[in-house]
């Protein structure tokens, strides 16, 4: 039986999910930069709720970015504690995949953005749950320069619209403006660990786990030395 725990912590918000014996036990919060306090306790409450202990997991699942700095250290040092003390399988999912792949029924391009800092945004296309571009750290006109030349071209039964989400799609529109034929989704921060889960266990199934020596994924990795050198958290 499969007992797998996920939790994306690279924005102000935290997601944590178990799936138990066919059942999904899952929670979202906004938190802030808190996560290294509220983070244990989450997982505490729903292993509880999922009626098991952290022994009982066989897979741990936690977004390697792009993101928060400070998160994805948190993050990833949890994980890796868990993957130490009671030997569970780890595999970390990009977060842009995650978005990609929940709105993989959309019939158009979807844009997951993480806002970058710097008037930035991390972000990548997506048709059908594939990938179709690389991962971006650009400024909001170059993106949308971007994804119009994208759509120009053939993708399967792609009608030409676009989706934008992710947890800073908000953000994205006070900076841009939306191009014709772009759709603003209207919840653009679901339960992302539960979407960690089924990629996990995509990942498990193949056998693909992270070594104990694995980091996060950084697009602006100067940055990030950078931010952590001097104590700061950078989104």
């Amino acid at each position: 039986m499969q007992s797998i725990l996920a939790f994306d912590t690279t924005a102000e918000f935290l997601s944590v999910a178990v799936f138990h014996g066919g059942l999904l036990y899952s929670s979202y919060l906004e938190i802030g930069l808190t996560h290294g306090e509220v983070l244990p306790q989450e997982v505490d409450r729903l292993l509880s709720k999922a009626g098991i202990t952290p022994k009982d997991l066989t897979g741990i699942v936690c977004s390697r970015g792009p993101g928060s700095f400070t998160g994805l250290r948190i993050g990833m040092s949890f994980a890796k504690g868990f993957q130490g003390a009671v030997g569970t399988p780890m595999a970390s999912v990009s977060l842009l995949e995650v978005y990609g792949w929940i709105y993989g029924f959309f019939p158009g391009v979807v844009l997951p953005v993480i806002d970058g800092r710097k008037q930035r945004y991390y972000a990548q296309a997506f048709s059908r749950g594939m990938a179709c571009s690389p991962a971006w750290d650009k400024e909001p006109a170059e993106l949308v320069s971007a994804i119009q030349s994208l759509v120009r071209e053939p993708l399967g039964d792609n009608p030409g619209r676009v989706l934008l989400t992710g947890p800073h799609a908000d953000r994205f529109i006070t900076n841009q403006d939306l191009p014709e034929g772009w759709v603003l989704d209207s919840a653009p921060r679901p339960n992302i660990a539960a979407g960690m889960i089924r990629l996990g266990l995509e990942r498990f199934a193949r056998g693909e786990t992270d070594a104990p020596d694995f980091g996060p994924e950084y697009l602006r990795e100067s940055q990030a030395v950078e931010d952590n050198s001097r104590g700061y958290s950078s989104f």
